[in-house]
């Protein structure tokens, strides 16, 4: 009880004044050094929506959403309804101290008074009092009839020697300072000499400050709703100062059109814009403190040509992007710059003679962007991409084609309504794809990681030049009721060493639980994929790979290996590509199908079956011989194979020949079902229907063999020649222009197509076929639906899968002789 009453005197003896300050006195004891200021009318108000909010929620583990927090919990202890100001100031490396500053003797929240201590330091005067709450200590103090609180007692001492007249002196600050709305709930200012250290501290491993010496004075107006930040306000940028927004003065901006290019795998973009080339040269000019009548840049012909120069990042990678005024002018001024190196997807790619091209963005924007060095471009409609590396080019290209792009996305589409459609500077960025691991230390960058940001897809910043003004707006915005299923993004193109023999598959990873690729190229390299398209190991082989490659748990314990034969070997590798012991097995006759794996009571006690010709030898996990499977010898060559398949509880191996028999074993290699007709096999492997054995015949007819070893055939559209890809569930084939799923019939273009491959994901099969002169590769779901924004490009049969643990689909096919391409379906 008396803490409670001293805690009230404390209160009262504070609020009584011989007068009241206006709110333009706050601003006299604002801490010097103070890097962000937060101006609020009602901070009771504010504290409740950023508690609430639920992006800003989902950041209170890391290391500044736990300092927030304790601020917050600092700040929950007054109630001010008039105007406050609440201040960041850097005193230590990593030390930042906030302030609160209000002209209302604020009321304490008393709900539990146990909880609090006051102690009256008599060190300076008027003295300042200590106060805790909960082990948590900060200072308080009344000068002038201001009342101060912080958590330095630094702060406070400080203030009490000198009053300020710093920021009443500082006109770039009174103009920031007024132009805050008085509705809005907050509104934030940042000073511009701080912000290197700002950054420095929250994110110390950036190499890059994009706002180091930038502006005076940022102003924003904070609108906080449940979900969505945005930030509208002013940059004041001073006159005749090294501030490199000044080079954006009387420049008139444009519409941006870089999110027409940036592929959606991209981390991001920026776009510079002008009006008038001359401007912004001589604003360049005056910057460098160069005559501009004397001041030249290379190429200035071809940079008269463009209004819009952007960098969009990837991830390893950047381009340079330059929107066309006239494409034929530019084309002029590039004339002597046009060796052609390659072609990729009929778009020419040409070499840079010389350094020019470098030394002219270098010159004229790396004030404002940090360009890359450029060897290679090419053209894309209005757009002139200038990359140090032509697989730059390729992704870039690729994405464009495919209309993978930031624009196409109904996610940026939202974002961009909310945004002017021309700016100054535009900064655009790709939530999913922040590299948090080059910018915080691995501890924080953890956790970042873990948040989801998979509902605030987009970011953007957007400066527009306005009769002196620069407008600001900053949106990260929920994504409310827009489905972007079946986005498609080529997220990776990799080159190999070698053209490609085995077409890429998608495989397993069993450390991760999404996806790796794997494929063999025509040196008989194996090589392993990560599911961002790096080479994670490649393997020297003898030979080709027959048939495709499977995965077994050997040791039961989660792990899984990849198993595969050759001609003369049986090999089980390991994820990192090693042998697993006793493995390999090697043979002297030559193996003529892919091996077979066979699983009877999903216990993983492996059987694995090597066909040579008409032999067939059963092989257990420790590589020995199984001596009482009894069939290792058919009467004519084996074509297909072979299958084990359940119906019921019982278990069948079947075993097709070039004769037209097929065997129908029991597991210990007995025949179970006497079939009593040759079939004319086709290509299609034998599966079950029911209770029956189905496969093709080279007509295209269904051939059913039930229980006892009847034949019976059904005729069937699919014709002659065709090539039907069947399992359990669905069977399909391609004939002249006509798409077969089940029962249904679908019209695809003419074209020549791969044989379609059926992937089950979770119960549903999905049908992709490639058009091999068209280059296009089709995805459809067992229903007979297409995917969206399929057809994408791709030259071999293609791979479905989750890439990542319970997320969107993927897709990994061929480009090139030598490329594999990966997309992600979203």
């Amino acid at each position: 009880m008396k803490r409670f009453i001293a805690i009230i005197s404390l209160f009262l003896c504070l609020a009584c004044a011989d007068e009241e300050p206006t709110a333009s006195d706050l601003i006299d004891y604002i801490p010097r050094k103070s890097s962000v200021i937060i101006k609020t009318p009602d901070l009771e108000k504010l504290l409740s929506q950023t508690k609430s909010h639920e992006l800003l929620k989902q950041f209170k583990t890391t290391k500044y959403g736990q300092k927030l927090n304790s601020y917050g919990a600092l700040l929950a202890n007054f109630s001010s309804e008039q105007e406050s100001l609440i201040t960041f100031t850097q005193l230590g490396r990593d030390d930042f101290e906030i302030s609160f500053i209000s002209k209302q003797v604020p009321k304490p929240f008393l709900a539990d008074s146990s909880k609090f201590s006051v102690q009256k330091l008599n060190a300076t005067t008027p003295a300042i009092t200590k106060v805790t709450v909960a082990k948590e200590s900060f200072y308080t103090i009344r000068i002038n009839n201001i009342f101060i609180a912080s958590s330095s007692q630094l702060l406070l001492e400080n203030s009490i020697r000198e009053k300020e007249t710093f920021y009443r002196e500082d006109k770039s600050f009174i103009k920031a300072y007024n132009a805050s709305s008085s509705k809005t709930i907050a509104s934030i200012l940042i000073k511009g000499n701080e912000t290197g250290n700002l950054w420095s501290t929250v994110f110390p491993k950036a190499q890059k400050n994009p706002f180091k010496n930038a502006f005076s004075w940022i102003q924003a107006d904070l609108n906080l709703d449940k979900s969505d930040l945005k930030y509208n306000g002013v940059v004041i940028v001073k006159d005749s100062t090294q501030q490199h927004l000044e080079l954006l003065k009387n420049i008139n901006p444009q519409v941006n059109k870089v999110a027409q290019i940036t592929p959606l795998s991209a981390r991001g973009a920026t776009s510079l814009t002008y009006d008038s080339w001359q401007t912004f040269k001589n604003n360049l000019a005056n910057f460098k403190k160069i005559d501009p009548s004397k001041f030249s840049i290379p190429k200035e012909e071809l940079l008269t040509t463009f209004n819009e120069i952007s960098l969009i990042t990837m991830e390893d990678t950047q381009a340079i992007v330059a929107t066309s005024l006239d494409p034929e002018l530019t084309q002029l001024e590039l004339s002597s710059e046009q060796e052609q190196v390659s072609t990729f997807r009929q778009v020419p790619f040409y070499q840079l003679e010389d350094n020019n091209i470098n030394n002219a963005f270098t010159k004229a924007f790396s004030t404002i962007l940090s360009l890359p060095k450029v060897k290679y471009y090419c053209i894309l409609d209005n757009f002139y991409l200038f990359a140090g590396s032509q697989n730059t080019l390729e992704a870039i290209v690729a994405n464009y084609q495919n209309k993978a792009v930031f624009a196409a996305s109904k996610s940026y589409q939202n974002l961009a309504s909310q945004l002017s459609k021309s700016s100054s500077l535009l900064l655009i960025s790709n939530t999913s794809q922040i590299p948090f691991n080059t910018m915080i230390v691995e501890k924080e960058a953890k956790k970042v990681k873990a948040i989801s940001l998979d509902n605030y897809p987009f970011a953007a910043l957007q400066l527009v030049q306005d009769n002196g003004f620069m407008h600001l707006q900053a949106i990260i915005n929920k994504n409310k009721s827009i489905s972007q299923a079946g986005t498609v993004v080529q997220i990776a193109s990799t080159k190999l060493d070698n053209d490609i023999l085995m077409t890429p598959k998608l495989v397993k990873n069993h450390r991760t639980k999404g996806m790796d690729i794997v494929l063999q190229d025509q040196a008989n390299q194996l090589y392993l994929l990560s599911n961002n398209g790096k080479i994670l190991w490649k393997k020297q082989l003898e030979s080709p790979i027959i048939g495709e490659i499977q995965q077994i748990d050997m040791y039961r314990n989660g792990r899984l290996q990849l198993v595969f034969n050759t001609a003369s070997t049986f090999y089980i590798l390991d994820r990192n590509g090693k042998e697993v012991a006793p493995f390999p097995i090697k043979f002297k006759n030559t193996i003529t199908q892919p091996l077979a794996i066979f699983d009877y009571e999903k216990n993983r006690n492996y059987r694995f079956l090597i066909t040579q010709t008409d032999q067939v030898t059963m092989y257990d996990k420790t590589a020995k011989k199984v001596s009482g499977f009894g069939f290792t010898k058919a009467k004519s060559e084996i074509i297909l194979p072979p299958k084990h398949l359940r119906i019921d509880t019982k278990d069948y191996i079947t075993i097709a020949e070039s004769s037209g028999v097929l065997n129908i074993l029991n597991r210990v290699g007995e025949s179970r079902i006497n079939v009593t007709d040759p079939i004319n096999f086709g290509h299609s492997n034998i599966t079950k229907e029911e209770t029956k054995f189905v496969t093709y015949d080279t007509n295209g007819s269904k051939i059913s063999i039930n229980a006892s070893g009847k034949v019976s055939t059904t005729a069937t559209e699919y014709g002659t020649g065709t090539t039907i890809t069947a399992n359990n569930k669905t069977n399909t084939c391609i004939r002249e222009n006509n798409l077969y799923i089940n029962a249904k019939k679908i019209t695809i273009p003419y074209g020549s197509y791969t044989a379609p491959t059926i992937n089950t994901i979770k119960g549903k099969s999905y049908i992709s076929f490639t058009n091999t002169e068209s280059n296009k590769v089709y995805l459809y779901d067992n229903s007979g639906n297409s995917l969206d924004n399929f057809p994408v490009y791709g030259t071999t049969p293609s791979s479905v899968g989750h890439l990542e643990r319970n997320k969107g689909l993927g897709l990994v096919t061929q480009g090139d002789a030598r490329t594999v391409l990966l997309y992600k379906i979203k």
